[in-house]
């Protein structure tokens, strides 16, 4: 969609500061097409290979820590009375603009605490989902669906006020996955995917439209089909080719402190912003990234071999998390790692790495601590074990 409207509609680029003529943008679909067709040969060819390369080794265990399953309830109760409580008491004050603002968020701390929360709510529905669908004990049943059913309201409700689409995308993708792995791919559950993503879409356009309640939205029905979330990041490209950014010193550093928290080292997006709309960017907001740009940033024309490197190995790790003798847990994991899709796409390298212990980390310990079991992790032979 981005190459369409920087191709076809020239002022939309030109709106968000990133049209530099045609040049670049043949330049950038060459990219493109070239990173796609490589990372899907490798995949193809190679994708089994690949994973039985991977030294780690997972196993799932029942445990006799039956205790932890009931702080695992009492977390779940304490995070749905706090933010109902907050919710509610700050109803008028919650919409888009406001937790858009650094200086409002930076200057709350109860504000602060009942976004993380809420970006949490993701991972906390895509467990309960799962134990839903799965084979949980009798007793357990009633009480996992009422937590479900009172943490998906919360969410989409919180979601809707906020302006949030990202996060209900992200849950929608996770439980696309889980039924993908879990029943396969058929004609019919291809057509209940497809009817699944049309309700997904209008109930997006409908979350989209309650942002502009002052009427800030004046662009045109083709401008707002493509003026969505994926439409600026991917200008990061256009913007790094037409400035010739190739700098793989700076993308290692980048990648290196982001995995980490509290460096502070610039994302990548940060510097192309900078170079075409100054003072936009900063760590929590701006126009975001495209992942196929980090190879155009390490090795210009041969960037798309850099791409197929980062997504094939990236992927491939987490495809080998979701490997244990659990086939439920593997379901869920792969659910999990699957909400990360949209965040993938959007971000750099550093994400496979900091994706596994800001998010899919938390919802595996409450996983586990749900279904009193226990993860052990093996490496290659020589290397020590982890349980968890």
């Amino acid at each position: 969609m981005p190459q369409i409207g920087y191709a076809y509609f020239s002022e939309l680029s030109e709106f968000v500061k990133a049209y530099f003529g045609d040049g670049v943008w043949y330049y950038a679909t060459f990219h493109i097409i070239a990173s796609i067709l490589v990372i899907g040969l490798t995949f193809a060819l190679f994708w089994r290979k690949i994973i039985k390369l991977i030294p780690l080794h997972m196993q799932i265990k029942g445990n006799k820590l039956k205790f932890l399953s009931d702080i695992a309830v009492g977390l779940l109760v304490c995070i749905a009375i706090f933010e109902i409580s907050y919710f509610t008491i700050n109803y008028q004050d919650l919409n888009w603009y406001t937790v858009q603002e650094n200086d409002i968020r930076s200057g709350n701390v109860w504000l602060t605490i009942f976004l993380m929360i809420f970006k949490s709510l993701v991972s906390i529905n895509i467990v309960l989902y799962s134990l839903v669908q799965g084979d949980i004990e009798n007793g357990k049943r009633l009480i996992t669906k009422v937590f479900f059913v009172v943490f998906l309201v919360l969410f989409i409700v919180i979601a809707a006020k906020l302006g949030n689409r990202t996060d209900i995308l992200a849950f929608s993708l996770g439980i696309l996955v889980f039924h993908l792995y879990r029943d396969g791919f058929t004609i019919k559950s291809g057509a209940k995917a497809l009817i699944y993503l049309s309700l997904l879409g209008g109930g997006l356009a409908i979350i989209e439209s309650t942002r502009y309640i002052d009427g800030g939205n004046e662009l045109g029905t083709i401008a707002s089909i493509l003026m969505q979330d994926y439409y600026a990041p991917a200008h990061m490209l256009f913007a790094a080719i037409n400035y010739d950014m190739i700098d793989p010193i700076h993308v290692m550093k980048s990648n290196l402190s982001n995995s980490l928290i509290l460096l502070n080292y610039p994302y990548l997006q940060m510097g192309i912003t900078d170079m075409i709309n100054p003072g936009v960017a900063t760590r929590s907001s701006g126009y975001a990234f495209y992942i196929l740009t980090e190879g155009y940033l390490v090795a210009g024309p041969l960037g798309f071999i850099y791409n197929t490197l980062l997504v094939i190995f990236g992927w491939a790790v987490w495809r080998k998390l979701g490997m244990t003798n659990n086939q439920a847990f593997n379901n869920f994991l792969l659910a999990l790692m699957g909400c990360m899709l949209v965040n993938l796409v959007r971000g750099q390298g550093s994400y496979f790495i900091k994706s596994l212990y800001t998010f899919i980390l938390p919802g595996v310990l409450l996983y586990l601590m749900i279904t009193s079991q226990s993860l052990i992790i093996r490496f290659k032979s020589g290397f020590p074990r982890f349980n968890i």
